[in-house]
């Protein structure tokens, strides 16, 4: 099927509630083309979003729509006790998946385990998610390494997501290389 001319315009605030998600949107964007690969002109913010099964909470939220490219600012991000923020590029091609051109993410404070414990729910199982550039900044993380936790501070990588394996390139800790269980180019299996 193909949209034409379809306007989504909310003036004000919007509460929506969705199975165990809350949400408050406001915006205006305009949709053409194929629906696995429409052009979206527009901008959503979102206020406030709150899911109830993985705790996970946006705040301060915009959307601003390109044609092709959605550009995402997340400055507020709450997982749990995880605090994060990210800013990112997303191609409107639906067709193969989700495609991110570019993510940064920002954590103030990163628990591996928490992400861990919910990502089969914060992935999607029968959907694609690729990510050609990824940049991580951690000001504090832990992590468990056989039982005992690790405290990292200043922890910087790169990293690609490709059909839910998760890349790593070389990981830093306070401008050092780190060579914690040999993780320079290691891969995280997101299937298991």
């Amino acid at each position: 099927p193909v949209l034409k001319n379809i306007r989504i315009f909310i003036p004000q605030i919007l509460n929506l509630s969705l199975n165990d998600t809350v949400a408050q949107l406001k915006g205006d964007i305009f949709i053409n083309g194929k629906v696995d690969k429409p052009d979206i002109v527009g901008q959503i913010n979102i206020p406030n979003l709150f899911n109830k099964t993985t705790q996970l909470m946006l705040t301060n939220s915009n959307c601003d729509f390109n044609k092709n490219i959605i550009v995402i600012n997340a400055p507020q991000i709450k997982l749990v006790e995880t605090l994060f923020g990210l800013n990112a590029l997303i191609s409107t091609d639906f067709s193969e998946g989700l495609l991110v051109k570019n993510i940064n993410l920002k954590s103030k404070y990163l628990n591996t385990d928490t992400l861990l414990m919910y990502k089969d729910e914060l992935y999607p199982k029968d959907y694609s998610i690729k990510i050609n550039e990824g940049k991580f900044y951690g000001e504090r993380v832990i992590t468990n390494i056989y039982g005992s936790p690790v405290y990292l501070t200043a922890l910087t990588s790169d990293f690609k997501l490709d059909n839910k394996i998760l890349i790593a390139g070389s990981l830093y800790l306070a401008g050092e290389a780190l060579e914690i269980l040999n993780l320079k180019q290691s891969c995280l299996d997101l299937t298991k």
